[in-house]
């Protein structure tokens, strides 16, 4: 039974950034695409020595709670649109109104923590 709740909701999360892919292309907002928003993992994980595929698996999660979760109340805005400081007051208070679960938090906080530190590493 868990099995197939977690089949159906991994195929709704699936479904979900579909449609907000669908709807993007709709309207014409070629600009704005979703690697600008969160960027794919492999651009995180490109410089790695070590081939870790358990944090590769967890920054994949947590780009998929961005894209997804984060996405029930609003459109998702580029995570590099905000500082480390500014994630650090926003990521508290999304958390506690979404409930998120301690996984999900611990996956969306290391993937814009590494996202922030690819813009950091370019900027620098």
């Amino acid at each position: 039974m868990v099995d197939l709740i977690l089949q159906c909701r991994w195929i709704l999360e699936r479904r979900a950034v579909m449609g907000l892919l669908a709807v993007n292309l709709s309207l014409g907002c070629a600009a704005t695409s979703w690697d600008r928003v969160a960027p794919p993992v492999e651009m995180l994980v490109l410089g790695d020595a070590v081939d870790d595929s358990e944090r590769k698996a967890a920054l994949e999660r947590g780009r998929m709670v961005y894209l997804v979760d984060c996405s029930k109340c609003h459109v998702p805005e580029p995570i590099l649109t905000y500082s480390v400081q500014d994630w650090g007051h926003i990521l508290p208070e999304m958390i506690e109104e979404t409930s998120l679960t301690a996984e999900k938090e611990a996956d969306l906080r290391r993937y814009v923590e590494s996202v922030l530190q690819l813009g950091a590493d370019a900027a620098g």
